[in-house]
């Protein structure tokens, strides 16, 4: 046993030996000359570079996690570079745009995936960088705020990624089991907050405050935290697949899993999400067959009897509990998306409220109509209602706008073009993949970019972090289904 260990750690190959050594004394220098804070995170970038070439599918992984889950960019170790700090998030994504430089140059038999949306994400992330600098070099845009904007947009280059480096099925089951995972423990924390209530701050993003419903409930709103967009996309993936689905036993957990997302979508108050899951499960019924819409309509009248008895049960029982409160705010804030003072008016309506945007950054539009006024530039002066910790000067609802202005209306055309693709790659192929599974993703991402499109002119998804992950990693698992089940048979044909 003792000579099996020295064989086990002898060094015959003097090369080792040498990088070794190599190793060790540039770490000792480095000590010496830079900060140890800074060689830890060097050293732990380093591994995690290592980790995304040699497997790319936990580097995506980890992505969704630390952007789209709980985590916020600069919550966790970043790498300070003057007044730039770089991401372990970015240093992975440059890890896996390095493995595929690597298998481009080294493997021939390595194809990207063919894929519509390429070329205008390509196109689009190419005018982004274009649109930045020349805000920087002419505009004279600060620098850490064009390196801030463009990065969340540079984000959507994970779709790439996963186009070019999942090409396995094991791969891509594990990151979609993740995928829903990670939603059920944003949701989670998102209720858990919701319980702790506004004295102790669990989240490190969104708002968290006391609101008073207009049938008088105060109760804690857990606002635009980092992972809604992961609770939002998954719940409404997951609704379809539990509605396409028969009546069976084992679609008990879907149910339950359903019913946690849904319940943290409640706690955000958001409507905009709550009209986006209800109009993607809309249409979904148009798109499916009868025999999967009559599955659609018994699972509702299941889910109505259901979600009834909870809450009759919840307020008979607990008439003051936060579950009771929950409840009854959410069903007073619902009843708020039917009434037309929702949307005229100004003193109720949040969308006649956010004209100011709309008198700032039209104009803007109209100034500078090719590249934008560059990511990180000030649309409007500073107004009564902006705050410390709040730059609206920087910042609109409307992600569509946001998009047209800062990178202007070419920016906006490309923008349109790999999204529209997408949508219509996606709702034309869905009926035609095999794996029931896969089919429902398929068609269930289409959807949620779909009306994501649209809701974006009231939330901006596209110019949040916590949403461009998710939007990516969807987008891109979906044009492996497509490239796995149709277009890679084409080609052999």
């Amino acid at each position: 046993m003792l000579g099996s260990l020295r064989q086990g750690i002898a060094v015959e190959d003097s090369t080792q030996l040498l990088i070794a050594g190599v190793v060790g004394v540039a770490l000792g220098v480095s000590f010496a000359f830079f900060p140890a804070t800074y060689i830890t995170i060097t050293i732990v970038a380093f591994f995690i570079v290592v980790l995304a070439i040699r497997s790319p599918q936990y580097a995506i992984i980890a992505i969704l996690f630390l952007q789209s889950t709980y985590l916020y960019g600069d919550s966790v170790p970043t790498l300070g570079i003057g007044d730039i700090h770089i991401w372990i998030t970015d240093m992975i994504i440059i890890g896996l745009f390095g493995l595929i430089v690597i298998r481009l140059l080294v493997d021939r038999s390595y194809k990207i995936a063919r894929s519509p949306i390429v070329i205008p994400l390509i196109l689009f992330l190419i005018w982004i960088l274009f649109s930045s600098l020349r805000g920087y070099w002419y505009n004279g845009v600060d620098r850490g705020n064009m390196v801030i904007e463009t990065r969340t947009l540079l984000y959507f280059s994970i779709t790439l990624c996963v186009v070019a480096l999942i090409r396995f099925e094991n791969d891509f089951q594990f990151i979609l089991r993740w995928f829903y995972f990670l939603a059920l423990v944003a949701a989670i924390v998102i209720l858990v907050q919701y319980g702790l209530g506004v004295e102790v701050t669990l989240l490190t993003s969104g708002k968290i405050y006391s609101i008073t419903t207009t049938g008088g409930e105060v109760v804690t709103r857990v606002q635009s935290t980092i992972g809604e967009g992961l609770v939002t996309v998954a719940l409404i993936i997951k609704l379809i697949e539990l509605f396409v689905g028969g009546l069976q036993a084992r679609r008990i957990y879907d149910f339950l899993y359903c019913s946690i997302l849904a319940a943290s979508l409640v706690a955000t108050f958001n409507r905009t999400n709550w009209i986006m899951v209800g109009v993607a499960l809309l249409l979904a019924i148009f798109l499916v067959g009868s025999r999967e819409r009559f599955r659609i309509f018994a699972w509702s009248l299941l889910m109505l009897i259901f979600i009834s008895l909870v809450i009759i049960t919840i307020i008979a029982i607990m008439p003051g509990s936060r579950p009771a409160g929950l409840i009854n705010a959410g069903l007073s804030r619902f009843v708020t998306i039917f009434q037309g003072s929702s949307y005229v008016d100004p003193q109720e309506s949040t969308l006649i409220w956010r004209n100011f945007e709309y008198t700032y950054g039209i104009p803007q539009v109209i100034k500078n109509p090719i590249a934008g006024i560059g990511l990180g530039a000030d649309y409007r002066p500073t107004l009564s209602l902006d705050h410390p910790g709040f730059y609206g000067e920087r910042y609109t609802h409307n992600a569509n706008l946001w998009i047209a202005m800062k990178t202007g209306l070419v920016g906006f055309a490309l923008y349109l073009w790999f999204m529209i693709t997408f949508v219509v790659h996606a709702l034309k192929h869905w009926k035609l993949i095999s794996s029931k599974p896969q089919r429902i993703f398929l068609l269930g991402s289409g959807l949620t970019v779909l009306v994501c499109l649209f809701g974006q002119n009231i939330h901006p998804y596209s110019l949040q972090i916590g949403w461009i992950p998710v939007l990516s990693i969807a987008i891109g698992l979906s044009e492996k289904i497509i490239y796995n089940n149709i277009t890679k048979m084409e080609l052999k044909q």
